[in-house]
């Protein structure tokens, strides 16, 4: 510093107020390094707590999502139970009415061939 202030008379004047000035810039600089360092910490706290949030959300969603599956998986396999039942009901139900069916003919056609008899015992 006194080599660019040397030989002048206010040689030791203009040292200080550098000096000062400098002072005041460094006072200044470390005041907005140390803010900047807070608002940072401040940050990380906030992302730190976000993160966290978001791992318990996640978890959640996770639980929740295996337990819809695990209800998904009985619901279908109780319809696909009752569709089997339902299939074979139906089975049943159609052997029946075939078998009604096929009776009800033969019935019809004994009480026909029973008229017919009657008929032609009648006509003799």
């Amino acid at each position: 510093m006194s080599r660019l202030t040397y030989p002048a008379d206010e040689a030791a004047d203009r040292v200080e107020v550098i000096s000062e000035a400098l002072s005041r810039q460094a006072d200044m600089l470390s005041a907005v390094t140390e803010r900047a360092a807070e608002q940072a910490q401040l940050l990380r706290d906030v992302l730190e707590d976000h993160t966290t949030r978001l791992e318990k959300a996640s978890d959640i969603a996770g639980v929740r999502a295996g337990q819809a599956q695990t209800v998904t998986q009985r619901v279908s396999e109780t319809f696909r139970q009752q569709s089997d039942g339902l299939v074979e009901t139906t089975k049943e139900a159609v052997a029946r009415v075939e078998e009604s069916s096929e009776t009800l003919c033969r019935r019809s056609m004994e009480v026909a061939q029973s008229g017919n008899n009657a008929a032609e015992q009648h006509f003799r």
